[in-house]
């Protein structure tokens, strides 16, 4: 390939033979275009395939490239400076903003400082409005009892007082329903959603239907046993299910039957049976005595 070579010097050396003679001029003149090196000598001078590389033009371009280099990393490193400064001023400014609003919110600062089980129920009853407030962050008072695995006692207190709060008795609120379908989710909660599911189980048929955000319903989304507390709760004695029979199958002026099946027998054969309610207790006694009279046969009875 073709080379640059130095000719200021009085030693000059190429492989190519006679070139003065061949040209008419010294190559030390300056004028390389007629030169163009091959690996071995030649008889006659080859023909040059392209200018000679100046030397010096080179290093002032290699020079002009290390610069940009050095400009572009320092532009870099003040630009990232910047932006980090930026950044955490904007950090700094949130954190400000958080912190004033958790200033109006004194149970949700209470569960992040992690106060005792007894300050947090104490500032639980007496601030109770501001239990479906949301914090900087979005979350409710449920959303961070959940967040840091409160105990059963808080959870259930949260519950009941989202339910003391409703404007109607039949109706669950918003409030509540987003946080019943978020605690029924867990076993850990089992004791909460049973305590619910007792004190208040005129609404046993409302907490099992209660459907969240994406329509699903309580009782097909909670877990294994919070599922097993709220169907056992939509059951006569918790074990007889009286399904969709709203209407009683046999009515006289001291008694009502109903049929129902009972949930804890494993026979099949034996699994429908008749709830039958009486009034009267005198109708109650005879019917208990006819009953222990009669065989103890079960198709008798």
């Amino acid at each position: 390939s073709n080379a640059s070579i130095d000719v200021s010097g009085n030693n000059l050396k190429c492989y190519e033979e006679c070139w003065d003679q061949a040209y008419g001029k010294s190559l030390k003149s300056g004028d390389l275009s007629i030169c163009a090196p091959t690996s071995y000598p030649t008889s006659q001078p080859s023909a040059p395939t392209f200018k000679p590389t100046n030397i010096y033009k080179s290093e002032a371009s290699f020079l002009l490239i290390q610069f940009t280099y050095v400009i572009s990393a320092l532009l870099f490193v003040t630009l990232s400076f910047f932006i980090c400064r930026k950044v955490n001023s904007k950090e700094s400014d949130i954190k400000s903003i958080r912190n004033k609003a958790l200033y109006s919110l004194p149970i949700h600062r209470h569960i992040l400082d992690k106060k005792s089980i007894s300050e947090l129920l104490q500032v639980l009853r007496n601030e109770s409005p501001t239990i479906v407030h949301r914090d900087y962050d979005g979350n409710n008072v449920i959303d961070l009892a959940l967040k840091y695995k409160l105990n059963n006692g808080i959870v259930s207190e949260i519950l009941k007082l989202l339910l003391s709060m409703q404007l109607n008795e039949r109706v669950l609120s918003d409030h509540f329903k987003y946080a019943w379908v978020r605690v029924i989710q867990s076993d850990a909660y089992i004791e909460s959603v049973r305590y619910i599911l007792e004190v208040y189980f005129t609404l046993s048929r409302e907490l099992s239907d209660c459907l969240d955000e994406n329509g699903r319903s309580a009782v097909n989304i909670a877990s294994p046993l919070c599922r097993q507390a709220i169907k056992e709760s939509l059951y006569f004695l918790r074990r007889y299910d009286f399904g969709n029979n709203i209407y009683p199958t046999h009515v006289s002026d001291t008694s009502i039957i109903y049929m129902a099946t009972d949930t804890l027998c494993n026979d099949e054969n034996n699994k429908r049976v008749a709830i039958k309610f009486i009034s009267n207790k005198d109708s109650y006694v005879n019917e208990i005595r006819s009953r222990a009279e009669l065989s103890t046969d079960s198709d008798s009875i």
